[in-house]
């Protein structure tokens, strides 16, 4: 948009966007058949109370590394681009676009390939290419721009398409507060990328190699190995429906 406007008609353009989610917010009917009645304090003591839940906490832990990944790069894309390939800003939105197509289309795929696979299989093929993408990153990402960011592809795709299944078992972790594991999911993500964030700016010379190797490590195997002894905890116990955890997850925000 940048052609066409000024910085200041971006911001004007994101507050109609923002007007226009309000009222389609102001429109959706409650879906809560029982509202929580105590307290404020109360309220904010629940938390602490889903944290005691170890099979939630471990499992929020290991999903929420994801987002160590996602906000590095978000952080650092336009120092890369920009800086270390030399390009414009205008060429710089492009390739971050690319990202974006692919933060876009995980849960969509998600969609496609629970139809044929099992959940357990999904993750692990998720966690592996993030492996993968890290390794790629690192090798040939100074390659390129261009290289960069079809190497940075699969592992953006693959740590969006995650998200879905993870959110299923976190929250298949809790029959009750289901809200508040809500909250603890998008914060988590939020403190975890904020660390990923700090760890990509320790070393502002070697940035492709710092953002692939986080992709390699938040892929490393024992995060998915810790989620499947969870989800066999969660078969035992029983997990939620389906359309009652797609209803608690439609409401999950990632960055």
């Amino acid at each position: 948009m940048l052609p066409y406007t000024s910085w200041r008609g971006l911001f004007v353009t994101l507050g109609l966007i923002g007007v226009v989610s309000l009222v389609g917010g102001l429109l959706l009917s409650e879906t809560i058949t029982h509202r929580y009645t105590g307290t404020v304090s109360q309220s904010v003591r629940r938390l602490g109370t889903v944290l005691k839940n170890p099979g939630f906490t471990s499992l929020l832990l290991v999903f929420s590394l994801v987002s160590v990944a996602s906000l590095a790069y978000i952080a650092d894309s336009s120092y890369i681009y920009e800086d270390g390939f030399g390009l414009s800003e205008q060429w710089f939105s492009y390739y971050f676009a690319i990202n974006a197509v692919a933060m876009l289309c995980g849960p969509l795929l998600y969609l496609r390939l629970s139809r044929s696979f099992s959940r357990k299989t999904v993750i692990v093929a998720c966690f592996l290419t993030m492996i993968a993408g890290g390794a790629l990153i690192c090798t040939v990402g100074n390659f390129g721009p261009l290289v960069f960011a079809l190497a940075l592809f699969p592992a953006t795709l693959m740590g969006s398409c995650v998200r879905s299944p993870g959110a299923f078992l976190m929250l298949g972790q809790q029959r009750e507060d289901t809200g508040s594991a809500s909250a603890l999911i998008n914060c988590f993500g939020l403190i975890l990328g904020s660390v990923g964030i700090l760890i990509a700016s320790l070393d502002a010379q070697n940035l492709v190699f710092v953002l692939g190797a986080i992709y390699a490590v938040v892929g490393y195997g024992l995060p998915f190995r810790l989620a499947f002894d969870r989800e066999t905890e969660t078969g035992k116990r029983g997990s939620p429906t389906l359309k009652a955890v797609h209803g608690e997850a439609a409401i999950l925000r990632y960055p």
